[in-house]
């Protein structure tokens, strides 16, 4: 017991304090800094719970640019293909025909267009060029 009056004593003259106000001091100290920690850690998983949600908004999101460019991709192709047959069956090309298939085949192939849609617009390409579409 005597060894523990003068180590309280020690502290209470280095410290101002004795060792039991010392561990409690240390105690309220660690409470305070776990406190901060836990308010820190909380506000994380909301950080990342949002996070969370904003990735599934954005894989919608590209799924549903995918699609849009599928559709696109069809669309254009549909075109190609449609003033391909018209052309074909003419055997010549208008200047304003050529002019819309280029603006066509720019998109459809900057979208991925496949071999097709570029063998149809190589063909309307090297086609004779007439002044107006014959009625």
């Amino acid at each position: 017991m005597d060894i523990l009056n003068q180590i309280n004593e020690f502290f209470r003259q280095y410290f101002g304090m004795g060792l039991i106000g010392g561990i409690i001091f240390a105690g309220r100290q660690f409470w305070k800094l776990y406190q901060e920690i836990k308010k820190r850690n909380d506000q994380l998983d909301e950080l990342l719970k949002g996070q969370v949600e904003l990735d599934s908004r954005l894989d919608i999101i590209e799924e549903q640019g995918n699609l849009r460019q599928e559709a696109s991709l069809a669309s254009l192709h549909d075109r190609i293909y449609s003033a391909y047959e018209i052309i074909l069956k003419r055997g010549s090309v208008t200047m304003k025909e050529l002019n819309n298939m280029s603006h066509l085949w720019k998109a459809y192939s900057g979208l991925g267009g496949n071999g097709t849609g570029k063998t149809m617009y190589e063909r309307i390409c090297a086609m004779p060029v007439i002044e107006k579409e014959e009625e």
